[in-house]
């Protein structure tokens, strides 16, 4: 997990965050009331003294109207084929993994294909993953489990998981790639 960690790009969610929110004239309270996040905590994300957790990009996203990619950098044109090999990959570390844009941020299509790797016993954070949509879930490596809507269910290498949100955490007891 480390070395991964140590390959991923260094992605800037805290000037991608300022300037999603000045672009669109938002203040730092207004940000707060949309995303259910506390002003100081969108301010420590945004000074970069501290890393988001997924659900709280979600929330940001969401708060914003943009696709949780956006914080991997401006939006690029839209294609209705997108190749990406794996060094292509656009990644960013935040506090206990790694998340991993598997080209949906350049596709013309409702999919937002990504990937997480998760130290042992992480989550995607404190709150629920909200946001509109379908998830697809596909666990690679490992005994993990999932909880969605507040119900424990024990994940297996090699299984997939289809969902409707609002959704869930996610944990794994060994490091788990989703």
């Amino acid at each position: 997990m480390e070395s991964f960690i140590r390959e991923a790009e260094s992605v800037d969610v805290a000037s991608r965050l300022r300037e999603l929110r000045e672009g669109q004239a938002i203040s730092m309270r207004t940000l707060a009331t949309r995303s259910g996040l506390s002003a100081n905590a969108l301010s420590m994300i945004e000074r970069g003294k501290t890393s988001p957790s997924v659900s709280t990009l979600y929330k940001m996203a969401d708060a914003l109207g943009v696709s949780i990619t956006a914080f991997f950098g401006t939006e690029a044109e839209k294609k209705q084929v997108v190749f990406l090999k794996s060094d292509e990959r656009t990644r960013m570390s935040f506090t206990r993994g790694v998340f991993e844009a598997l080209g949906g941020e350049n596709f013309a299509g409702r999919v937002e294909p990504f990937m997480l790797t998760l130290e042992s016993g992480a989550s995607c954070g404190p709150h629920d993953i909200v946001h509109s949509g379908h998830e697809f879930v596909f666990f690679v490596c490992a005994v993990n489990w999932i909880i969605l809507w507040k119900k424990n269910y024990f994940i297996w290498k090699r299984v997939t998981v289809c969902y409707s949100l609002p959704n869930c955490g996610i944990a794994g007891a060994i490091p788990a790639g989703m």
